[in-house]
């Protein structure tokens, strides 16, 4: 008797390190496979902001050819601006013009050649050497900006249901 018990002792005993050879097998596997999820979530993220990057530059760039044209249209207004005050001997108003249109071109030129890390790049320079001026023409800007898309949304016949919904006096 006291040999069986010596058996079934050497066997629990065997039995239990083979558990702990088989849990540190599982937990191995298992943190393989984390791994495995944490590589593939990140390339995952990687390839979406890819395509998100792409898309946004996609955006930009064609907004920013309808801003090239639209600042090329707005050089060509103050050059007549100009050649209109010159015909009227109105030279001081005449250069201003002139002043504007160069501006605009330049602008446009700037627009034409860049993309867009060297614009963000440059607006902040210039935010930081000019802050007051740059919060001013974002203001502005911000304020055509509404008017054309509020101009634009009634040409195309939408309105703003918050004008419909008001009583009339």
């Amino acid at each position: 008797m006291v040999g069986s018990d010596n058996q079934t002792g050497t066997g629990a005993s065997s039995s239990s390190h083979g558990g702990t050879m088989g849990s540190e097998e599982i937990k191995r596997e298992a943190q393989g496979q984390a791994h495995e999820l944490k590589d593939e979530a990140r390339d995952t993220v990687e390839e979406v902001a890819g395509a998100a990057r792409q898309q946004a530059e996609n955006m930009f760039n064609s907004q920013k050819e309808a801003a090239v044209e639209q600042t090329s249209k707005l050089s060509s207004v103050f050059q007549k601006m100009a050649d209109e005050f010159d015909n009227q001997d109105q030279s001081y108003f005449s250069g201003y013009a002139r002043n504007m249109a160069n501006c605009v071109d330049h602008v446009s030129q700037q627009l034409r050649e860049k993309d867009i890390q060297s614009l963000v790049n440059d607006a902040q320079q210039y935010s930081r050497r000019e802050p007051v001026l740059f919060m001013g023409g974002a203001i502005a800007a911000g304020f055509f900006i509404s008017r054309f898309l509020r101009s634009s949304g009634k040409r195309s016949g939408t309105t703003d249901s918050s004008y419909d919904d008001a009583p009339q006096y």
